[in-house]
């Protein structure tokens, strides 16, 4: 998170006094707790960022990638198979 910004003296106390609060006393009412979660979808708005990148590699370092690989009994994209 590089772009956030340090909180005022005044948002950090807010902070802090919720914190310090049991959570029988911070009201909820305006958001109704969630106890079923039968249709959730986790991770559905997260898309990771891809970017293409080419390596050049030396030969024995290609020769050892593949025995590891064979060896772990990984496909090409390292996933277990």
């Amino acid at each position: 998170m590089a772009n956030t910004r340090k909180l005022t003296t005044e948002e950090q106390a807010a902070l802090d006094a919720v914190a310090a609060m049991p959570d029988s006393e911070i009201d909820t009412s305006d958001m109704p707790e969630v106890t079923d979660w039968s249709g959730a979808i986790r991770g559905g708005l997260y898309r990771p960022v891809k970017r293409f990148t080419s390596l050049r590699l030396d030969h024995p370092v290609t020769v050892l990638a593949s025995r590891r690989r064979v060896s772990c009994r990984q496909d090409w994209r390292g996933l277990s198979v």
